[in-house]
């Protein structure tokens, strides 16, 4: 005889094991009497089936969704992952719904925002905090930070003319469609060397 353990709170399936009999009412019965552990049941849970659980509802198992440990999606940027069993809430879906369609002025921000990290992450290659920190040094004593800061100067010039110059072609239509990779290469590099 076995028993067949289920979670106290969820009544989710956990494990089989081997009943113990009652000495004391197994003599009086003249026949094996099994005890019945708290959480526990006699009847044996029915086959495993894929995206489910086995659930004791107190009087039988029944099958219950399980979505634990997926992502579900209430629009294109919230999510949350699923932890307890049963259907997906409503209002959530397990497909992430399109991006919605950004204006022509959000799609401007996201590719300027891009440069402007462009700037930071090359002053911060020579060790600067950021491209203002560079240029903080444009009239420093020290001849070699005061180059730096020149070369960084007028090479931001240019990356912002570039910047704005393609940024035109785009929202007129020469440009289709620009990402910030594209418009990051197409950039001019900077020289640090004096000339």
């Amino acid at each position: 005889m076995q028993t067949f353990h289920f979670d106290p709170v969820s009544g989710e399936y956990l494990y089989a094991c081997n009943a113990f009999a009652d000495p004391l009412a197994s003599q009086r019965a003249g026949e094996a009497v099994f005890l019945q552990p708290r959480n526990a049941t006699f009847t044996a849970p029915p086959e495993e089936k894929t995206g489910t659980a086995r659930i004791w509802d107190g009087h039988a198992w029944c099958y219950v969704p399980d979505h634990r440990g997926k992502t579900v999606w209430q629009s294109y940027s919230v999510s949350m992952e699923i932890k307890q069993l049963g259907d997906i809430p409503e209002g959530w879906s397990l497909e992430r719904p399109e991006a919605p369609a950004l204006s022509v002025e959000e799609r401007l921000a996201i590719l300027e925002n891009a440069v402007q990290q462009h700037l930071d992450m090359t002053a911060q290659s020579l060790g600067y905090d950021s491209s203002y920190s560079c240029l903080s040094y444009l009239s420093s004593s020290d001849s070699r930070w005061k180059h730096e800061a020149q070369a960084f100067n007028l090479w931001r010039d240019s990356v912002w003319q570039k910047c704005h110059a393609l940024l035109e072609d785009f929202t007129s239509g020469k440009i289709h469609e620009l990402s910030a990779e594209e418009l990051i290469a197409l950039l001019p590099e900077i020289s640090w060397q004096e000339g």
